[in-house]
């Protein structure tokens, strides 16, 4: 079988992509570029969105599926009550005094090949519903779906995390439960996540989603994932802000969460391993900020002696993170009997170089886990 098949295939069923295969998204009323490619939208003919493949013209799913269970966008039919028969134990109200009008009016996507328009993608405007994440290729079925969408009254999953200050909530969303919305949810990542291989089997997993107040109301800006059943008890499987919400410190609120979260439980954890590239960046950045806190101004900071298994479990952190931490910190000196010792001079040195702030972007009083 020529290798360019192979490929092919291996790209059909882990839905990961060499190329960007759609150029934009337009989130609401936000527009971006996607990051990474992901056929898993598409159809075996790259061409046509999943959704509309599965459906017949009069909105019906070939599939036997309740024609709301649909994960694309339909510019017939309003999305029923009914998606949420299964769901009312799990959902909460929240205002709805806002409205989701559009602020400017975009092109209809153009399909690859359509028009004359570029090869290189198949698809090139993604319009994504910005409360459940449900797409299609129709900038006014997006309008029309807005009108009626149910989660722009009722958000999925139950609030774990909540500060007024800061108006960040993170809500905790079961797969099982919302399997569509985590799927949906799950296909946004992707675009802007290089590994992620997971989209429809979603039951054996957590969604823990941040919720942030923007003009027209609380909108997901970013999510992290948890695996269930995990053998070596992750407590974060990937972890993905939207673009147009990064540089907000979401990325180290989620990451905060997901370890007081497993100090919750009783665990030492930590990620899925290996991290990507972004991920190592994100995690040594949080690893640090404990460490040197704690060495300096918490836990240990009067403490001349302290094991690496007394930080592990004092912070949740696992012993091989904290030693990747501690050398990248440059503190490790190793003497004459062959112990460790951490040079705190050395933290105090790299706290005043880096103008490390003392202060945690998560509030442990905010949070709400039993």
């Amino acid at each position: 079988m020529p290798q360019k098949e192979t490929e092919e295939e291996e790209e059909d069923l882990y839905g990961v992509l060499h190329h960007r295969n759609i150029k934009e998204v337009v989130f609401g009323e936000l527009q971006f570029d996607t990051w990474y490619g992901c056929s898993m939208y598409f159809a075996k003919d790259k061409k046509t969105l999943g959704y509309k493949y599965s459906q017949p013209s009069n909105g019906s799913v070939k599939t036997g599926k309740k024609k709301d269970g649909s994960s694309g966008i339909s510019s017939s039919n309003p999305p029923s009550d009914d998606i949420f028969a299964e769901e009312e134990e799990d959902v909460e109200v929240v205002d709805s005094s806002f409205n989701t009008s559009e602020t400017e009016d975009h092109p209809k996507g153009t399909l690859n090949g359509v028009n004359g328009k570029s090869d290189s993608f198949w698809l090139n405007t993604l319009y994504v519903c910005d409360y459940c994440f449900k797409y299609t290729d129709e900038h006014e079925a997006l309008k029309k779906h807005c009108e009626y969408c149910l989660y722009r009254e009722r958000f999925p999953g139950k609030i774990k995390y909540k500060d007024d200050v800061k108006n960040f909530t993170i809500r905790k969303v079961r797969g099982s439960r919302h399997t569509l919305f985590c799927q949906c949810l799950s296909l946004f990542g992707k675009l802007f996540l290089d590994t992620k291989s997971i989209f429809f089997h979603v039951e054996n997993f957590e969604f823990y989603v941040v919720y942030g107040k923007v003009e027209d109301g609380l909108k997901p800006m970013g999510f992290f994932s948890k695996e269930l059943l995990s053998w070596e008890e992750n407590n974060l499987a990937c972890i993905c802000v939207f673009p147009p919400y990064q540089r907000h410190k979401l990325g180290t609120l989620l990451i905060s969460f997901s370890y007081e979260l497993s100090k919750f439980q009783g665990l030492i954890t930590g990620p899925e391993l290996p991290l990507s590239s972004f991920g190592k960046i994100g995690y040594l950045k949080y690893w640090s900020s404990v460490l040197v806190y704690e060495l300096l101004r918490g836990r240990f900071s009067g403490i001349d002696e302290v094991t690496i298994d007394e930080l592990s479990r004092f912070t949740g952190i696992r012993a091989d993170d904290i030693l990747t931490t501690l050398q990248y910190l440059k503190c490790l000196v190793r003497k004459e009997n062959k112990r460790l010792f951490i040079m705190k001079g050395n933290i105090a040195k790299w706290a005043k170089e880096k103008n490390f702030k003392f202060e945690s972007v998560l509030n442990k009083d905010n949070l709400i886990l039993e």
